[in-house]
């Protein structure tokens, strides 16, 4: 079993899916992973015959995803839950190879255990808010806080993987250019709060998130992604 890893996607599949990009995809099978660390979009246009969704449907591999802000929120709420590798998930109807790993969940992939709390606040909300693609439902809720902190208390506070789409307040700075950045306030709230608390209570190996379009390791536990795909068992 194969596990990769990219970033935001917004609706669209991009060259980083073509076989020159990423030949190691042709390779994989439906029991191999590529995880999209949220902003996943699909469907963008609510039409059940999605294009893109029945392109991805069809890679080699099983598609999982975290949602960001940029989601169809209504959309995976009406979505059928079900269990899935030791947590909660929504399947998409027609489309089995595509997953949402859902939020406060903790799942077990290929021998290591990974902990999911997708959502973000909108910095474009006001514009987002007039073209009525703007849903509260983009960051979590207190429910889905405390879902977080019940399945984390389960595991004893120890995880190998976390899987989030921005991340903790301290860890803004320099995943949008540096310490010295002076406005990270105007993306900070009760998530990046919440991460940040989890920064200093959770055991973790690797932590990987999306949303700030850059790819980078920023330190030893810390990468983001953009547009490139990661092998997990470099992480190991």
């Amino acid at each position: 079993m194969a596990v990769y890893l990219t970033g935001d996607i917004h609706g669209m599949l991009d060259d980083r899916f073509e076989v020159w990009s990423f030949p190691e995809g042709e390779e994989l099978t439906h029991d191999d992973y590529l995880i999209i660390l949220g902003d996943f979009s699909m469907p963008y246009d609510m039409l059940e015959g999605d294009s893109d969704l029945r392109e991805l449907n069809a890679k080699p591999w099983t598609t999982l995803f975290i949602d960001g802000n940029h989601e169809q929120h209504d959309y995976l709420a009406s979505l059928s839950e079900s269990e899935w590798h030791g947590g909660i998930v929504h399947r998409y109807p027609g489309y089995r190879n595509i997953i949402h790993l859902m939020r406060g969940e903790v799942y077990e992939i290929d021998g290591h255990s990974f902990f999911c709390l997708g959502g973000d606040q909108s910095i474009d909300k006001v514009i987002q808010q007039e073209w009525e693609t703007w849903y509260p439902e983009e960051t979590p809720d207190e429910s889905e806080f405390a879902n977080a902190e019940q399945n984390l208390a389960r595991c004893g506070w120890d995880v190998d993987f976390v899987l989030t789409h921005t991340c903790a307040n301290r860890m803004l700075g320099v995943a949008i250019g540096g310490n010295g950045f002076a406005n990270t306030e105007i993306i900070t709230d009760e998530l990046t709060n919440f991460l940040d608390d989890l920064e200093d209570r959770l055991q973790y190996r690797h932590w990987f998130f999306g949303h700030l379009h850059s790819d980078c390791d920023l330190d030893d536990c810390h990468t983001l992604l953009f547009q490139s795909i990661v092998d997990l068992s470099d992480y190991v």
